[in-house]
C-alpha cells in the first residue's frame, strides 16, 4: 500500500480503517520470511547486530469514534538467523533471536466541531471614507468563525518525531505535532475584482456600486483584528491556509477572519452592500 512513508505491507489491526506498518531503513516487512541482513564473522570473537524499527498505524478507511485498537492485534516480528545458503557448513542453525510483540491500547477519536455562522455589521459608511481604487473603509470588521464542542486535540507524533522504545517498555520522547484547520472560501457572488480576490456584492436596483468586500485571516486561533491587519494575510481566491489548532484542551475557539470594503472603481455610488461566502473548514 503507498502511504506518505512510501510503500508498505499494511496489516489490518482489530479496528476497521485502521493499519500497521512495520519496517526497519527500506525494508518493509511481510507475512513471508525475507533476508534482514548478512552476518559475517570471518574470526573468532563476537558479533553484535541492532534490529531498529519502525512502526506506523496507517489509516485505511474510515473509523467509528471510540473505537479502541488494541496493539495485541498487531503482528509479530521473528528474527531468525536461518539454514540453507550461505549458511551451509556452519553449525547450531538455525539460531532464534528474538520475538517483538505490541502491548497496550489506542483510543480513537472522531468527534467534530460546530462552527457558527457569522452576520457581520460593517455598519454605515460614508463616501469620504474612500479615497480612490484600491482604498478601503477604514474600520476592519471580525468576522471569525466561532468553533464549539470541539474534542481536545491531542495531536500526533509524526514520522518526523516519533517515540521510541529501547529493549522493551513504554514508547516515549518525541514532540507532539499540533492538529491542523485547512481553511478555504468560497464567495457566493463571485469576485468583481480577480485581480485582488476582492468579492462581488449582492446585485439589485438598490445595490451600492463601485465597491466589493475583502477578506484577510489569521494563522493562529483567536487572533485579533489588529494581529490580522499587521500581519497582511490577504486571501487569495482559490487558496487555502493552515491553523493549528490549540493543544491546552479548550473546546471553543475562534477561526480568524476579517472583512472590509474595497473600492474596485473610480466612483462610489450608495447603496446596500451585501454578500456572503462560505468557509469551508478541514480538519487533521
Amino acid at each position: 500500500m503507498e502511504t506518505d512513508g512510501g510503500r508498505r505491507y499494511v496489516y489490518p489491526t482489530n479496528v476497521p480503517g485502521v493499519g500497521v506498518a512495520i519496517w526497519s531503513g527500506s525494508q518493509s516487512f511481510s507475512e513471508t520470511r525475507s533476508k534482514y541482513a548478512n552476518f559475517s564473522l570471518p574470526n573468532s570473537g563476537d558479533l553484535g547486530r541492532n534490529l531498529l524499527l519502525d512502526i506506523s498505524l496507517i489509516k485505511t478507511g474510515p473509523i467509528a469514534s471510540g473505537s479502541v485498537v488494541n496493539a495485541s492485534s498487531f503482528p509479530h516480528l521473528t528474527w531468525d538467523i536461518a539454514t540453507g545458503g550461505v549458511n551451509i557448513g556452519y553449525a547450531g542453525l538455525p539460531i532464534h533471536l528474538i520475538d517483538i510483540a505490541f502491548t497496550g491500547s489506542i483510543n480513537f477519536v472522531t468527534q467534530t466541531c460546530t462552527p457558527q455562522n457569522v452576520t457581520v455589521n460593517m455598519g454605515s459608511v460614508g463616501n469620504s471614507f474612500f479615497k480612490g481604487k484600491g482604498s478601503t473603509a477604514g474600520t476592519w470588521r471580525d468576522a471569525s468563525v466561532q468553533m464549539t464542542g470541539c474534542p481536545t486535540f491531542s495531536g500526533y507524533y509524526g514520522k518526523s518525531n516519533p517515540q521510541s522504545s529501547d529493549g522493551s517498555g513504554t514508547a516515549s520522547g518525541g514532540t507532539r505535532v499540533a492538529n491542523l484547520f485547512t481553511l478555504s472560501v468560497t464567495p457566493a457572488h463571485g469576485l468583481i475584482d480577480s485581480a485582488n480576490s476582492i468579492m462581488a456584492l449582492e446585485s439589485g436596483t438598490d445595490a451600492a456600486t463601485g465597491l466589493g468586500l475583502q477578506l484577510i485571516y489569521g494563522k493562529v486561533v483567536n487572533a485579533s483584528v489588529s494581529d490580522m491587519y499587521n500581519a497582511r494575510n490577504m486571501w487569495k481566491s482559490g487558496s487555502s491556509w493552515d491553523v493549528p489548532a490549540p493543544t491546552d484542551g479548550r473546546t471553543s475557539f475562534k477561526l480568524p477572519l476579517a472583512v472590509n470594503y474595497y473600492q474596485t472603481a473610480d466612483r462610489v455610488t450608495p447603496g446596500k452592500a451585501n454578500t456572503q461566502f462560505t468557509v469551508n473548514i478541514d480538519y487533521k
